[in-house]
């Protein structure tokens, strides 16, 4: 089995602003053991975003790709952020669901 096989994602769009992010549908097994150290919520749900988010369609100023980092999640306004958030969200609930089965 590939790796791309083993690693689901979703697609979020934020038509307001012509955005498109891809996530994860999980943390890898390192990621989960990190998070599950970090005992602040906002910085679990800071950490899990940066984390979970695959690719974005967010450019510099200059047409290049935004690098996928805390210092640029926290520039971003939130009403980009919060929808990624709430994916997530409904993307972990789903995960954890399928796993008590």
């Amino acid at each position: 089995m590939k790796i791309s096989e083993l690693i689901k994602t979703v697609e979020v769009k934020i038509p307001e602003f012509n955005v498109s992010v891809k996530i994860k549908t999980e943390l890898s097994w390192y990621e989960w053991v990190e998070w599950t150290n970090i005992k602040d919520e906002q910085e679990r749900g800071k950490y899990v975003t940066e984390k979970l988010i695959v690719s974005w369609d967010i450019e510099d100023e200059e047409g290049k790709p935004l690098p996928i980092t805390k210092e640029i999640l926290e520039r971003l306004p939130a009403s980009i952020i919060l929808p990624v958030q709430l994916k997530i969200q409904e993307v972990i609930k789903e995960t954890l669901a399928k796993k008590k089965d």
